[in-house]
């Protein structure tokens, strides 16, 4: 072991030298990546402001050369150069000489003077004269630097066209710029000894350099050497501007160099860093660093061979306590007791690997304090574990208390904790010793015992409370039925009277028939007897069924009943109509009876539920609402929201029970939202399962006739396929006010088989329905062999166009009426037929039934159609009533918010856009919504233009929008009107 122990204090060793040169070695590359880069940004931001010095002078020097051209081409025989000059500002800090060369190459002006060679020196052949020769280019040009003819000394010259009156060449002005002055900033700046600054032309040769003004060898460069095939020129083929580093062609010198366009001239600004010198601090860092490190390895060396010896000794020591910890840790698992001390001088806290089990905690990982072991604890028990610790310090000696503590992963435990004093010779406390044990499960079983005997007391005091209110149920219907009997039999009340006690016995039996259902349906569900019976069923009839019962109940209380269907779902689906009617219509009977005043709603809609479609259907009302506290119990058996509400609204409190019972056996899920006095939501969610419609799809259920004041010559048995509820309603409504019996079908098989069935004499049939169309339904009907193949059939169809109507006609159909429909018009149109039937049932055959006149094209928009037609409306009004209307009008409203919502989608088909805009089109027109139903006839339009394009539907879709939120505005104005009527 010991020789294990060497071993790893070696690599331990090698491993610290490693690291320590590791690091020197990464440190030494940091510092060098980092000089280099604050090298790079400051020379790029040197040359940046030597590129906006040089452009400075270079434009100072282009303002004064045009204002000479402007003054000479002006006046050229009283031009005076020094006048311009004084005029004109000259850059500050450098020397510039102005000349004027005429159009012979001959000196005419100079800032130097004319001396008497001046006038014999031509300068035809220089290039910043030769420039100008053949063509204006109307800006400066920059020569090569030269050697002045006069002057013997080095300039960049500077040269500007000057143009005779008639735009012939007429000489140059030129500006002679100093290469030392183009170079001077170069004296501003520390640079180091071999820094260097320059200026390159386009064309690779050098305009100045630092250095040259001062005799430097290096000055010879300027004017001299081409930079063409340097990496200066092939970088800035690439880009403007950048840094690089490279050795200079010239001196030799390694440097970083920044180089920057000047802007508007054709020049390049350089400046450069030696690298040597930017990083002579790092060479002296990399001394002192290697140095250091030489010294702690030395040091590293040194403690490892003392902490080897020490190892060794540990080694042997630990040995030791191992054994007698191995020996305390097996005493206490199998006492499955802890140990644990606090030092009260220290603070410090020592846990035995048990009571770090029983904490659930790891001992690598936590570092136990009187702090983090109150933590542990429930908050209830942090002033009980303090007190009993300063009371035992104080005199007590010992403590034994429960207490709780809370692990890590959430779970409570329960322990019991023992504890005494160890005081010193003089009797000061100097620590806490103790144990403790885990006494959860034994805790656990005593809570069980305690909670199975509350639960039975609650469970007995519950079913007493249902027994006593079953019993109040079943005498309170029992008493009236006995009771009206009694005094029918023994009194001899008038008519009226009798009549009423029969209402109220009937009444009561009925209530009394409700109790027993709930007792036996809860007993048959509670017995595991009650199957499901599924079928396909029709979904807004058996919705709409549900509403229409309980509506009378809610008309009775002033409340509004609401109805809210969403367009996607699926007309028909596999599930049990009678448990799901049962369920609705318990929802919908405790609405009405919780509610006093506002509303009461069945939502139904797709709900996507972990990726799975679900039916939802959802009853609200503004009632009296249930406390969240008492929203728990509510789906138990025996159970109401308290027990004042038993005696004020009745009922055995099984309906909920019930309810969730059979949602449960559909593999559903049944909750309520709600809160005191703010009314509720209780909402069923059941598996979606779409399916076809049967091929004998059973009619919706339909009232008797209203035979008195019949307006047709007779009135007739009238089959109706529509499969909107709202166009049915409000159909039905007409037709049984004109004296008519109406049967209502969903679609055009339902229509094929009544008319077998039935005895019909006319169908009202809607052309584009799901399944089974219009046309499809009327073309069946005529290829019966029987009377029912030849009863008058008229059309019902948003489209009123010719060609639709001629599909009618071909299809088998006698008549056509176009959507929205109009009461004046339906009423006429039956009128008419039941004149052409006669009394007799026989019918005329189709060919010989008059043709169907085409419906006029519908109006533009643009021609002022109303946003609500008030006469239709009235009309509907006088028809069927305020109260209906009113009714009527909210569920319109509801129902094309439901399918502008869809069209607006961004999702949606073209194909779904279509049919909603068909559906609105009547939907909205015959209840006298023009405008939108003009809107949405024109985005019908739209979807079946092939050439149409996604802007053109979206502009159609904005516009029915704009159309629909006028019609809802005009519809809130009448619907308070109607409100007022019914009243």
């Amino acid at each position: 072991m010991m020789q294990g122990a060497s071993g790893k204090s070696l690599l331990a060793l090698f491993a610290a030298l490693a690291l320590l040169w590791g690091a020197i070695i990464g440190f030494l590359h940091l510092e060098r990546g980092t000089l280099l880069r604050a090298a790079e940004r400051d020379v790029t931001n040197l040359s940046l402001a030597f590129e906006e010095q040089s452009f400075w002078l270079l434009s100072t020097v282009d303002q004064l050369l045009r204002a000479v051209k402007a003054d000479l081409e002006a006046d050229a025989q009283h031009f005076d150069l020094a006048r311009v000059i004084r005029r004109q500002n000259s850059p500050a800090g450098a020397s510039v000489e102005v000349s004027v060369i005429d159009a012979a190459g001959y000196l005419l002006a100079s800032t130097r003077g004319l001396g008497p060679d001046a006038r014999i020196t031509n300068y035809l052949d220089r290039a910043h004269v030769l420039a100008h020769l053949d063509r204006d280019s109307g800006g400066i040009f920059i020569g090569p630097p030269i050697i002045g003819r006069l002057s013997g000394r080095h300039s960049v010259p500077v040269s500007l066209r000057i143009n005779r009156p008639d735009g012939s060449f007429g000489g140059v002005a030129v500006a002679a710029i100093n290469p030392a002055d183009l170079a001077n900033y170069y004296r501003r700046l520390d640079l180091g000894k071999s820094g260097v600054v320059s200026i390159v032309g386009m064309d690779g040769m050098v305009r100045a350099r630092s250095g040259e003004e001062d005799g430097d060898t290096t000055g010879k460069s300027v004017g001299q050497q081409s930079m063409l095939s340097t990496p200066l020129m092939s970088r800035f083929r690439q880009a403007p501007s950048g840094t690089f580093t490279t050795v200079s062609a010239i001196d030799g010198v390694e440097r970083i160099v920044a180089y920057r366009a000047i802007h508007d001239y054709p020049l390049i600004a350089t400046v450069g860093l030696s690298l040597a010198e930017v990083l002579a601090p790092w060479h002296t860092l990399l001394v002192w660093t290697v140095a250091a490190g030489i010294l702690a390895s030395l040091a590293f060396y040194g403690f490892f061979h003392m902490l080897l010896v020490e190892e060794k000794r540990r080694q042997r020591q630990a040995r030791d306590t191992e054994e007698a910890n191995r020996l305390l840790r097996l005493a206490e698992q199998v006492a499955m007791v802890g140990h644990w001390q606090i030092e009260l001088a220290s603070g410090r806290v020592i846990w035995s690997d048990e009571v770090y089990r029983i904490h659930g905690l790891d001992q690598n990982s936590f570092q136990p304090s009187l702090e983090a072991a109150r933590a542990l604890l429930e908050p209830e028990d942090h002033d009980l574990l303090s007190a009993l610790v300063q009371e035992a310090i104080d005199g007590a000696d010992n403590f034994e208390t429960r207490m709780r503590i809370r692990r890590p992963d959430g779970t409570q435990r329960h322990l019991v904790v023992r504890g005494i004093v160890v005081r010193n010779e003089a009797g000061e406390a100097q620590s806490l010793f103790g144990a403790m044990s885990d006494v959860t499960e034994r805790t656990r079983q005593e809570e069980a015992l305690r909670q199975a005997r509350r639960e039975a007391e609650e469970a007995a005091k519950a079913k007493a409370d249902f027994l006593a209110t079953v019993s109040h149920e079943l005498r309170t219907p029992l008493n009236a039925v006995i009771g009206f009997a009694d005094l029918l039999l023994t009194a001899n009340p008038p008519e009226a009277e009798r009549r009423h006690y029969i209402r109220l016995q009937a009444e009561a039996g009925r209530t009394l028939l409700a109790v027993i259902n709930d007792v036996l349906d809860f007993s048959k569900i509670d017995a595991g007897r009650l199957e499901l019976e599924e079928m396909a069923s029709e979904t807004v009839g058996l919705l709409q069924t549900c509403v229409d019962l309980v509506r009378p109940m809610a008309e009775e209380k002033g409340l509004r009943v609401i109805l809210d269907i969403a367009p996607d779902l699926p007309p028909w689906l596999m599930l049990d109509p009678t448990r799901v009617r049962q369920i609705v219509l318990n929802l919908l009977n405790n609405a009405v009876k919780f509610t006093q005043a506002g509303h009461v709603g069945l939502r139904a809609r797709v709900e996507m539920v972990e990726g799975k479609p679900f039916l939802r259907l959802a009853v609200e009302d503004t009632g009296i609402g249930i406390p969240p506290a008492r929203q728990g119990k509510l789906f138990e058996p025996f159970h109401q929201a308290d027990a004042s509400t038993a005696r004020r609204y009745g009922g055995t409190g099984l309906g909920l029970a019930i309810c969730k019972r059979l949602v449960s056996l559909m593999e559903g899920r049944i909750g309520v939202s709600s809160d005191a006095g703010r009314g509720s939501t209780f909402w069923v969610e059941v598996p979606l399962r779409p399916t076809e419609a049967p091929n004998h799809a059973p009619a919706l259920p339909t009232p008797g006739a209203t035979g008195a004041g019949a307006v047709p010559a007779r009135p007739l048995r009238i089959l109706v396929a529509e499969d909107l509820p709202v166009n049915q309603l409000l159909i039905r409504a007409i037709l049984e006010r004109a004296g008519h019996q109406v049967e209502m079908v969903a679609d055009g098989a339902a229509a094929v088989e009544a008319v077998q069935h039935h005895n019909v004499d006319l169908v009202l049939m809607d052309v584009q329905m799901p399944g089974m169309d219009g046309l499809e339904a009327t073309r069946a009907i005529r290829a019966l062999p029987s009377m029912a193949g030849r009863i008058p059939i008229v059309a019902l169809t948003a489209n009123a166009l010719p060609a639709e109507v001629e599909r009618c006609r071909r299809a088998g159909m006698n008549d056509h009426l176009a959507k929205p429909i109009e009461a004046e018009h339906l009423v006429a149109a039956l009128v008419r037929w039941s004149q052409r039937i006669g009394p007799v049932q026989a019918l005329p055959p189709a060919e010989t039934a008059p043709a169907a006149t085409p419906a006029p094209a519908p109006t533009p928009v643009e021609e002022q159609v109303p946003v609500l037609q008030e006469e239709m409306l009235n009309q509907l009004e006088t028809l069927m009533g305020a109260a209906t209307l009113h009714s009527m009008l909210s569920e319109v409203d509801n129902t094309l918010r439901q399918r502008l919502s869809v069209l607006q989608a961004d999702d949606t088909p073209r194909d779904t856009v279509r049919t909603n805009a068909h559906a609105m089109i009547s939907l909205a027109g015959n209840f006298g919504l023009m405008e939108m139903s003009t809107r949405a006839r024109q985005l019908e339009h739209l979807c079946e233009d092939e050439t149409a394009g996604p802007a053109e539907l979206t502009a159609g879709i904005q516009a029915l929008a704009q159309a629909a939120a006028r019609a809802q505005a005009a519809l809130a104005e009448r619907l308070p009107q109607l409100a007022a009527a019914e009243g």
